[in-house]
């Protein structure tokens, strides 16, 4: 802006508006140091909540039990076997000798399979896993079976007899029959057959452009039970290529069965005549020596269930030497574990003393000096950490956790390690959340970080269900009951159409059809959609046969609609009400209260949404209703640091609370300071324009003063 200094008065109107500037601008300029303040104020909070967040992340493992349970394993000699052991497993051993390592089945075309790029033609290949230990023979698909994977399952049935199950499709195989035909493939049984257990198969179906090389890529996909390839056994001027199957699994669970369909001559013979390059061979451990000596077998080198809670894996036989696999309670994984807790708290309680310091020498103030809410946050933290439990330890420094003359955290790693030797159920009590239920019809899901330790009788009022819907007995005029030639089946023809979840079912039943019938021909369309949670039966009472439509799902979220193009009058199925309209069937959700109050229900699941126990949630047991005993919960010493320190505790919401405070002050700050600017801006204009109009009176002044002087002087002439 061009200068206005005082050609006319005489006056430094360039300083004076400066100087009047300055004046003007303090407000502005509080305004902005307390914005900087209030940044200060949530990066300070910010800094203080990642540290909360660390206790939080650092308490979770002290909640779980497990933690105090820790095993370790040693093995005399890893060469031959090394192990794992889960936590809470018996301190022990065993000796014992490795005969032999399971090896996986390996076969070969016996004959070439011609060139990778020759042709295999239209048909299929089915490999299947362990079929020989359920005494299978042989399979052979027919039909079109599911591509892909498919579980093999024999079972056997009450009063004698087997059931085969393969993927979705079941048949029962009495005692001595020597084949079933079940999901798409032909299985021919063997003497004493079948047996129970499971077993595995997998399909590929192939076309008329499909080549040796695709297939064996086929076979080898994802969820496979065998890796496929192309050797060339030949030389280069003579190849001879054979199709090569390895099984993904070792011993008897893993030995291979081959079966095909279709597909050229030449492919048929070579998958039809299969040698087998390594030997199918279960692991062999022998414990001890001598005529007393024990051999066991098993399927895989990673053996699982000798000892419980140990996982022994065997890396190479060896007949002659013993091996000692020792399991010993690991008191130092536990130890760690609290250590990084300590650790944790003391950076906590370090960022908030640091915010909230004041140094006398410099006399200045950190961000939150002075600040309540700080202070509260540390006491809060420091009451969870002293604070007393019941049980034999009773307080965090009989298991070496003390505070120093600053204020700090400190652990004794040897003091907390002999405890957890001497009674290490007393240090789970001490830390861990531990639950029970006075009734089977209750069973603990969660808790929240609120939950307060008590006992909580459970009352359900409502039983949550699934959507249903029964019919009318088949064939039974209501106005005329019992009075029907044709009573049991369907009276005329009828559309039933089925809406699920964005798609519609529809089955056209026939007159004359049994419920059965009908419930078959419903459950057939369903099927076709791979829509498994929506099932058809037939209800038998004494007024005959109802078509009943049910879910598998329970609560209020899941629902189904039917229409009938007879609706509910007679002669019809009686899942309609009215002809050709929709009607809604939907679940019910639990209801009831946990501890006296108000309680949530979603399906079968029951949550605390008032008093001490907020956040306790627990399953009810299925068609459960009434007074069915009580919870009983005890958060323990983590649960109390938790209480703080969670993400809903009371330190955590503390914490975001003074953020989002901070972060609004800042903001009123701003828009003050906004305010000021346009006002400061408006402030300087005005002045310039009063001292430029002042500069402009002073000068018609002057040249007054100019005139009259002049006419002053020609007078006194």
């Amino acid at each position: 802006m061009a200068s206005i200094d005082g050609i006319s008065s005489g006056l430094d109107t360039s300083a004076i508006i400066n100087q009047l500037m300055t004046l003007e601008r303090r407000p502005m300029q509080l305004a902005q140091t307390r914005a900087s303040s209030q940044d200060a104020k949530v990066s300070a909070w910010k800094d203080i909540t990642s540290k909360v967040a660390a206790v939080r992340t650092a308490t979770q493992p002290l909640l779980v039990g497990t933690t105090f349970r820790a095993a370790s394993t040693t093995s005399s000699d890893a060469s031959i076997a090394t192990a794992s052991a889960a936590p809470g497993t018996q301190a022990g051993g065993v000796t014992f000798r490795v005969n032999r390592l399971a090896t996986a089945h390996q076969v070969m075309t016996g004959t070439s399979a011609g060139a990778p790029t020759d042709l295999v033609g239209a048909g299929g290949v089915v490999v299947g896993a362990g079929l020989a230990e359920l005494a299978f023979t042989s399979i052979t698909p027919i039909g079109t079976p599911n591509g892909g994977a498919a579980d093999v399952e024999v079972v056997a049935k009450v009063g004698g007899g087997f059931d085969v199950t393969v993927g979705d499709e079941t048949v029962a195989v009495a005692a001595g029959e020597t084949e079933a035909e079940v999901g798409g493939y032909r299985l021919e049984i063997g003497p004493g057959g079948p047996i129970v257990g499971t077993a595995r198969v997998f399909f590929v179906a192939t076309d008329a452009g499909t080549t040796v090389s695709g297939l064996t890529t086929a076979l080898s996909a994802a969820g496979a039970v065998a890796n496929a390839q192309i050797l060339n056994i030949g030389t280069g001027t003579a190849p001879d290529h054979r199709i090569s199957l390895t099984s993904r699994s070792t011993g008897s669970a893993g030995s291979l069965m081959v079966g095909t369909t279709g597909l050229t001559a030449g492919a048929r013979s070579a998958l039809g005549d299969l040698d087998t390059v390594t030997a199918v061979q279960n692991a062999e451990i022998q414990i001890g020596t001598g005529p007393g000596a024990v051999t066991t077998t098993r399927s895989s080198n990673a053996v699982g269930d000798l000892l419980e809670g140990v996982t022994i894996n065997l890396v190479k036989a060896d007949p002659a030497k013993d091996v000692t696999v020792t399991i010993a309670q690991d008191t130092t994984k536990a130890a760690a574990t609290v250590s990084t807790w300590v650790k944790s708290v003391n950076d906590a309680l370090g960022a908030i003393d640091s915010k909230t310091a004041y140094n006398a020498a410099t006399n200045s103030a950190a961000a939150l000096t002075g600040s309540s809410a700080a202070r509260s946050l540390r006491q809060s933290i420091t009451s969870a950490v002293f604070s007393p439990q019941g049980g034999s330890i009773s307080a965090a420094s009989q298991l070496g956790i003390s505070v120093d003359r600053s204020g700090r955290l400190v652990f004794d790693q040897a003091t907390f390690e002999a405890k957890l030797r001497e009674d290490p159920a007393a240090v789970e009590r001490f830390f861990a959340r531990t639950n029970s239920v006075s009734s089977s019809d209750i069973s603990y899901r969660a808790v929240g970080d609120l939950t307060a330790s008590g006992s909580y009788a459970v009352v359900v009022t409502q039983a949550a269900a699934a959507p249903t819907v029964t019919g009318t007995p088949f064939g039974i005029d209501a106005g005329r009951p019992g009075n029907r030639p044709d009573k049991g089946t369907l009276v005329a023809d009828e559309l039933l159409t089925v809406s699920y979840r964005g798609l519609d079912f529809s089955y056209q039943a026939t007159a004359g059809q049994t419920a059965a019938q009908v419930a078959a021909g419903l459950s057939a369309v369903l099927d076709a959609a791979d829509q498994d949670t929506l099932s058809v039966d037939v209800v038998t009472d004494a007024s005959g046969d109802r078509l009943r439509i049910t879910s598998s799902v329970i609560g209020s979220a899941e629902s189904f609609r039917v229409r009938s193009s007879r609706g509910g009058g007679a002669d019809g199925s009686g899942l309609g009400v009215a002809v050709d309209q929709w009607e809604t069937y939907a679940g019910l959700d639990v209801a009831g209260t946990i501890g006296g109050q108000a309680a949530t229900g979603r399906g079968d699941i029951l949550t605390a949404s008032e008093g001490d126990a907020t956040g306790l949630v627990v399953t009810i047991g299925a068609g459960r209703t009434g007074a069915l005993g009580s919870i009983t919960f005890s958060r323990g010493f983590a649960g109390d640091v938790q209480a703080v320190v969670g993400a809903s505790g009371f330190g955590q919401r503390l914490a975001d609370g003074q953020v989002t405070a901070a972060e609004a002050q800042k903001k009123v700050f701003e828009a003050q300071i906004g305010a000021y600017e346009r006002r400061l801006e408006l402030t300087e204009k005005r002045l310039r324009k009063e001292f430029s109009a002042l500069e402009s009176m002073m000068s018609n002044l002057q040249g007054q003063n100019s005139i009259l002087l002049q006419q002053l002087n020609s007078m006194n002439r």
